[in-house]
């Protein structure tokens, strides 16, 4: 085991540099345990959060003071915009000062304060408190997560990358499900001191799993003269501008994504929603997501892709315009459903089942691709930097959706967007992805993969 030393001053007892196996790493499984809580208590807060706004937001006396739909919207992408803007310091502090393990650990504790603020206020003072909290805290860990389970792989096992990075976001889908099934029964049951309580205890318990494996990780120290190096470097520089036009690109996907949490709840509560002999809340049909995440990503990773690799290897960036594809089909979906609510209909909910599978798969062929494709490509001392950059991208998703509900808000019904319009019109900006993304994969588009895996 090497010693490392934390600024060069203070020993380390941690491993710091990975395992020498073929196999995957120790401490990968409690890593995705973590996940997993994490996950739920995320999802579970999250699942529920505009219905908490548009049927149980208080004001100081006891009263209701709820928000309008586009406005619970407006406010839900403002608050995952936050979540993905604190990445960037989270990869500061991890990268040049803390360390990796640190930085998830402090911000873990943070994090579930927030979960308490919001089941013990339910009051728009609350709300602010509680998500901006929480957005602070999640934001701060987000680009760790992926590039800390990257850092426990060395040469020899780089190619259980991918797989690894895919069991992770299977792990998040499984503590997601859960809880997309569980918080809107509490919520509708037992209130939301009891739906938003449940998610803290599942973070305080992923905080603790963490700590549980702090022996078992290899610990990438902090370097803060290289990471302020690596900016000065004009070839770490012309990596760092293609891989933000990426993300510039990808901020479209995520604007479109995201709704699936917002938008499309609303809808599922306007539909009929009697599905195989259960009357299903309308959060609870975001349970289709993670189910089918979780068995595309076996689907995928243990019998697609390695049986289309015999003969040849799938770019990243091709995964990821099938995803693209695959969302845009899922909002036609969406739009479908919308034409025949306005029309006076309620349509069954087995239609939006459908669209939300659609969105899982993309996820699959998005998010690992991007993480993997960003995570070789990037430079070695800015590593979890560039993958805080990826999460900026669903940041400006969001707050571009965010902005155009708060001005659908604003014009009533005088807005062009209204009915199926709003999702014809997403549509149509994931074709725009689309055509951006094969320009970009056929001019900046070169794999230049760094020989370090840390």
């Amino acid at each position: 085991m090497n010693i490392a030393t934390d600024n060069n001053t203070t020993p380390s007892p941690y491993r710091t540099t990975p395992v020498e196996t073929d196999k995957m790493p120790p401490g990968v499984g409690y890593l995705i345990a973590n996940e997993a809580a994490e996950r739920f208590s995320f999802h579970g807060m999250r699942a529920i959060l505009v219905v908490f706004m548009t049927q149980y937001l208080l004001n100081h006396s006891g009263a209701l003071d709820v928000m309008s739909e586009p406005e619970a919207r407006g406010w839900y992408h403002l608050f995952i915009s936050l979540i993905f803007i604190f990445p960037i310091l989270g990869a500061i502090v991890a990268d040049a000062f803390w360390g990796r393990f640190r930085t998830i650990l402090i911000f873990s504790i943070v994090y579930c304060f927030g979960h308490i603020a919001l089941a013990v206020d339910q009051t728009r003072l609350g709300l602010v408190i509680g998500l901006s909290i929480i957005a602070f805290g999640s934001g701060g860990i987000k680009s760790c997560i992926v590039a800390n389970l990257s850092a426990q792989f060395g040469q020899r096992n780089a190619n259980l990358r991918e797989r690894a990075i895919g069991l992770l976001y299977f792990a998040a889908n499984f503590g997601g499900a859960t809880s997309v099934l569980i918080t809107p029964w509490l919520l509708a049951k037992y209130g939301p001191h009891y739906a938003f309580g449940v998610p803290a205890i599942l973070m305080f318990l992923a905080t603790f799993l963490f700590w549980m494996g702090r022996k078992q990780y290899t610990h990438t120290p902090p370097d803060a003269p290289a990471f302020f190096v690596a900016f000065k470097n004009l070839s770490s520089l012309s990596i760092v501008f293609k891989l933000i036009i990426l993300y510039a690109i990808i901020s479209l996907y995520w604007a479109a994504y995201d709704q699936t949490f917002s938008a499309w709840v609303l809808q599922a509560d306007k539909m009929n929603r009697e599905f195989l002999g259960v009357t299903w809340f309308s959060a609870q049909i975001q349970v289709v997501n993670p189910i089918t995440y979780m068995i595309f990503t076996l689907i995928l990773f243990y019998a697609i892709y390695p049986a289309i690799e015999k003969a040849f290897k799938i770019p990243q960036l091709v995964k990821v315009g099938a995803g693209l594809f695959i969302l845009m089909i899922g909002y036609l979906i969406a739009a479908f459903i919308e034409a025949r609510i306005v029309a006076g209909q309620a349509p069954s909910i087995a239609w939006q089942i459908g669209a939300y599978m659609c969105a899982a798969i993309s996820e699959v062929l998005v998010v690992v691709s991007v993480l993997e494709y960003s995570y070789r490509n990037a430079p070695a001392a800015i590593k979890t930097f560039i993958l805080a950059l990826y999460f900026s991208s669903i940041a400006l998703g969001n707050f571009m959706t965010a902005i155009l509900n708060f001005i659908i808000d604003a014009l009533g019904e005088a807005t062009l967007l209204a009915g199926a319009n709003y999702y014809v019109f997403f549509a149509c900006i994931l074709i725009a992805a689309m055509c951006l993304l094969a320009v970009y994969a056929m001019f900046l588009g070169k794999d230049t993969e760094t020989k370090t895996s840390t």
